[in-house]
């Protein structure tokens, strides 16, 4: 018989492959399939759970606090993230026993490696950009920095008008200069902004720093890795690092194949990868600078992005609302 977990009906086991600190599988509730996640800390003490009553507390004070960290987020995101939209936030999210669950869409990927998507025609490439970039100034405008951007938490997807992404995984998110303790800092540091990895280090102590613009620096260099493909990074190691934060930390140069890379986008990434945040434009400057064919230049007055919520509780699946060009489809 399937395991049942709170109304959802596995179809598949749980796997690691890229869960981190989770475990997923696809379950079904009500006809739909949903995208399952099981966390393996914190975990909820019980009666019988082993630890004196001092660790029991400790325990449920971190349990306690996840939770309001999650109720958070989505509170946060109230009205600004629609059904079946680009941004894969949370439509259930619960306790069973001693563990936690997450329940988001399931999405239909289309499989394209970064060379696939470097290799694609200029418009259809465009598009992908800016559907990534909309889903983070979705989080931006309600002070959230999604902390993990890297290819695996984008989610590429086929459209009618082409490729469009999706935008995953919240767990390492953060509201803008309320960064988590420098020793829960999770995330690829591959993709790490340099202030969040000399926060992680020790040697950045003040955590207004860690804002929104930490994603900026991510997000160009996925932009850098979806426009030259899977060697973007493969000069790093001749040069003296292995990371870009390293060498923004050490004072020098993102060695990046500039030369490869579109030279419409050329200026906008560069000015994403700035060493100080200050001097980084806005997810909301890069992508009206991508509407603009990719022309970087003060932010114009434009509607604020809104939508229909997505609570703590189940909500039925319904089609997706439309977005920057063509349908955004759901799952």
């Amino acid at each position: 018989m399937l395991e049942v977990i709170n109304g959802y009906r596995l179809k598949t086991g749980w796997s690691t492959a890229g869960g981190g600190q989770c475990q997923w599988a696809f379950a079904e509730r009500d006809g739909v399939i949903y995208f399952l996640k099981r966390f393996l800390a914190p975990r909820f003490p019980v009666d019988g759970s082993p630890g004196s009553a001092a660790t029991k507390a400790k325990k449920l004070d971190r349990c306690r606090a996840f939770e309001a960290h999650h109720a958070a987020l989505n509170e946060a995101l109230r009205h600004r993230c629609s059904a079946g939209g680009n941004l894969v936030v949370s439509r259930d999210f619960f306790r069973d026993g001693t563990t936690y669950y997450k329940v988001t869409d399931r999405v239909d990927t289309a499989g394209l490696t970064p060379d696939d998507i470097a290799a694609l025609p200029p418009e259809k490439q465009l598009l992908l950009l800016k559907t990534v970039t909309h889903s983070v100034a979705i989080l931006h405008e309600a002070r959230i920095v999604h902390a993990d951007l890297r290819p695996d938490n984008i989610l590429v997807k086929r459209a009618s008008s082409g490729f469009i992404t999706k935008l995953i995984d919240f767990d390492n998110a953060y509201f803008s200069e309320t960064p988590p303790p420098p020793d829960q800092v999770a995330a690829d540091p591959i993709f790490l902004a340099p202030e969040m990895s000399r926060y992680a280090a020790g040697t950045e102590r003040d955590p207004r720093t860690l804002t929104v613009k930490a994603d900026v620096f991510s997000l160009g260099l996925v932009f850098a890795l979806f426009t030259i493909g899977g060697t973007a990074f493969s000069d790093f190691k001749t040069q003296g690092a292995l990371y870009a934060h390293e060498f923004i930390n050490q004072g020098k140069s993102i060695p990046l194949p500039w030369d490869r890379m579109p030279a419409r986008v050329v200026p906008l990434v560069q000015r994403m990868l700035m060493p100080s945040p200050a001097h980084r434009p806005t997810s909301r400057e890069v992508l009206e600078a991508l509407k603009a064919d990719v022309r970087p230049g003060t932010e114009p007055a434009g509607p604020r992005l809104r939508g229909t919520l997505i609570g703590a509780r189940p909500t039925p699946a319904r089609a997706g609302t439309g977005g920057l060009r063509g349908t955004l489809v759901g799952r």
